[in-house]
């Protein structure tokens, strides 16, 4: 099943993406109010990470984490390192997005807010760009292949996805096994066949086609997409790793300035 247009994945991109940064201004108003360390840090992340939570609908509460050293003095500077939020599970109806992710993970990079702002009035915030990361796991990946046309088994084999199903064959049912090459597509994920073999022979994909396509694997055999949409604007996916436990998708955040009203 061909992949649907990157362009019109990016314009299901979820608008209002710099929720994800705008939180971390709860952090300094609130380490403004207390006077310990490490009181100020464990409250600022609670507050980041119920903040998340709201906006992005999560049902488990994101951890949040400050880097290290003296969260005060970071706090009354008006910049932190960096800032790293993660989440066991995001899935898709909670997220927004067209697939569950896993084990996500943005770091947000250079966190600056302006000192006018932690005073309440006007100002900006703004962060140099940062990592982000989340897994696309088995059971998400399969979903998508069953709805081309196939129930097939994923699984790792090495930087390729093995996919495994049956096909039938002068009535009986013989093993197929696909070597697939997950690829991005601005942001989709496509799951593209590579190499194939029936009953433990190697067959040529064109070969394969004709007898597949009596069994309605013909699409399949073309490649699945699999959208990433519902990501922030401000997250562009870089590259894919093949994992044990899925397909882990890398991505870059933009680095972003955004006004903050007067509060």
């Amino acid at each position: 099943m061909a992949a649907p247009p990157a362009a019109a994945s990016r314009r299901r991109r979820r608008r209002g993406g710099c929720l994800l940064v705008l939180v971390l201004l709860l952090a300094a108003l609130v380490a403004a109010a207390v006077a310990g360390d490490a009181t100020a840090r464990s409250r600022a992340e609670a507050a980041v990470a119920e903040q998340v939570q709201r906006e992005t609908g999560l049902g488990t509460t994101p951890q949040v984490d400050f880097p290290d050293g003296s969260f005060l003095l970071q706090a009354a500077r008006g910049r932190f390192d960096a800032v790293t939020i993660t989440a066991p599970t995001a899935p898709a109806a909670e997220l927004g997005t067209d697939v569950d992710l896993r084990d996500v993970r943005v770091r947000l990079d250079g966190v600056t807010v302006q000192r006018q702002v932690l005073l309440g009035r006007a100002g900006e915030l703004t962060t140099t760009g940062g990592e982000a990361r989340a897994l696309v796991p088995w059971a998400a990946l399969e979903e998508r292949v069953r709805a081309a046309g196939a129930d097939a088994v994923l699984s790792a084999a090495g930087q390729r996805v093995r996919a495994t199903t049956s096909l039938r064959v002068l009535g009986q049912d013989v093993e197929l096994a696909l070597d697939v090459a997950p690829r991005l597509d601005g942001d989709d994920l496509l799951l593209v066949p590579e190499a194939a073999s029936l009953a433990g022979r190697g067959v040529g994909l064109d070969e394969l086609r004709d007898l597949a396509r009596s069994a309605g694997l013909s699409t399949v055999l073309d490649g699945v997409g699999v959208p990433l949409q519902g990501l922030p604007a401000e997250v562009s996916p870089r590259g894919l790793r093949v994992v044990e436990q899925g397909v882990v998708v890398d991505a870059d955040v933009q680095p972003v300035r955004q006004e903050v009203p007067a509060r």
